[in-house]
């Protein structure tokens, strides 16, 4: 017998923010010199390819992951994280996605989020918006305290750890927003499908679909 808890599983950058975090926390990162002008020169070549030329997400992690953490003190972007989140994240809020959120948490559904961004930065982000459960790219440390390797998490992960996560509750009412359409096997797997702020693609699929739209 399934619960009556929804499941909620909600993408972060361009969802329940505005713009991208990653792009944002290289910026901050670029004003206190971790990162160079030439590594933010790198950051926007790749990421233009990648929003307007079809570089696909796990070719813009791995140019990224190289040129930028690879080999790198975890540590060494972590301690910037929480004063980067608790400065940019209120400005940066999607205002209908969180008012979803919000009546989610109000009612006390099961809440996760999805996201190819860094786990380290989503967590941060999620535990500022109150979301526990967080399912994103996953940079690995060695045992030295580096970063040695990057597992991406794109769309039809996100779809089959969402089911899991359905299961793992008990539920067959299932609730998914994004606003891309490299996400579509994450909406699709959902029992209710939500396009936020999508782009072409996803508007036209989510008009097709009788999905809506917020």
């Amino acid at each position: 017998m399934s619960s009556n808890k929804k499941v909620v599983g909600f993408d972060l950058d361009g969802t329940l923010l505005k713009g991208n975090s990653s792009l944002a926390f290289s910026i901050y990162l670029l004003r206190k010199e971790i990162f160079s002008l030439a590594d933010f020169i790198h950051i926007m070549f790749h990421y233009a390819r990648h929003k307007f030329f079809g570089l696909s997400l796990l070719k813009l992690h791995t140019a990224l992951f190289k040129r930028l953490f690879l080999g790198k003190k975890a540590s060494v972007f972590q301690e910037h994280i929480e004063t980067f989140v608790k400065g940019w994240l209120g400005k940066s809020e999607y205002a209908p996605a969180i008012a979803h959120l919000r009546e989610f948490q109000k009612n006390k559904d099961a809440v996760a989020v999805f996201s190819n961004s860094p786990y380290f930065l989503v967590y941060a982000i999620a535990k500022e918006l109150g979301i526990d459960l967080v399912y994103a790219t996953n940079y690995e440390i060695d045992t030295h305290g580096r970063l040695s390797t990057v597992k991406i998490l794109e769309g039809a992960k996100k779809a089959l750890l969402l089911s899991q996560f359905a299961q793992s509750e008990n539920s067959d009412h299932i609730v998914a927003f994004s606003d891309s359409i490299l996400d579509l096997p994450f909406l699709q797997c959902a029992s209710h499908a939500i396009a936020v702020n999508p782009g072409r693609g996803l508007k036209k699929v989510a008009k097709q679909l009788g999905w809506q739209i917020i």
